[in-house]
Order: structure tokens, then sequence, then C-alpha cells
């Protein structure tokens, strides 16, 4: 059985101050790929939640975003999370942070990896 083909791996978040600001990545293009997979990795206080990172998808070239996939919730803690996605069939992707109020400022590193692939 054949491997699916790596075609990307971008870092889309690499924040050290100001991390407990809600943002959005820059729109990926996919079109190309069915398989995304998207890794957080926060350091931060202990025992607060800093927010969620969401996956989102475009077909109106980047006009209008909707959720995919289960959000991940970011503790402020060192921690590292996935999310993972097959079958994808959007052309356009982009990673959203949602800051939580108040946990949020906990929050000191964000960076946040997606890597997409071609099926075999």
């Amino acid at each position: 059985m054949s491997q699916p083909i790596l075609t990307r791996n971008l870092k889309v978040f690499d924040y050290t101050t100001g991390a407990n600001t809600s943002r959005d990545s820059s729109a990926i293009d996919i079109s190309d790929c069915t398989i995304i997979g998207v890794q957080v990795i926060t350091t931060g206080a202990a025992g607060a939640t800093a927010g969620s990172v969401k996956l989102q998808a475009s077909c109106d070239s980047g006009t209008t975003w909707s959720d995919i996939g289960t959000a991940l919730s970011v503790p402020a803690a060192f921690t590292n999370g996935v999310i993972s996605l097959a079958d994808v069939a959007y052309p356009l992707v982009r990673v959203s942070f949602t800051a939580l109020s108040g946990g949020g400022a906990a929050l000191t590193s964000l960076q946040v990896y997606v890597v997409t692939k071609q099926p075999a």
C-alpha cells in the first residue's frame, strides 16, 4: 500500500509575546490535497485554559469561513495537541485561535503547524 505524499509543512503561528490575542492564520490553498493535520504547541502558566484552536474552510476564495472538524481546547501550560482530517474537499483552510477572556493571559507562547498530504 502506498503512503500519502507530503505536500506542505507550514508554521502558521509562532508567537511568544501577545500570544493570548485571538487571531486567524493566512489562507492556505489546499486544493491539491485531501488530508490535513494541525499541531498546536503552547507554554504558559499551569492550571489555566488559554482558549481554543479550530480549523476553518472557505469555498468562496476566502470571503466566508466555516468551522470544520472539532475545536481543540488549548491549556496555557506546556502542551501539544492535534487536529487531523481526511477527505477534505475545500480549496482553502485557515487556523483560528480564540483566546479566552481572563484565562488567555497565562499563555506565553503559541505555535501552530499545518501539514497537508495528497492521497497515495
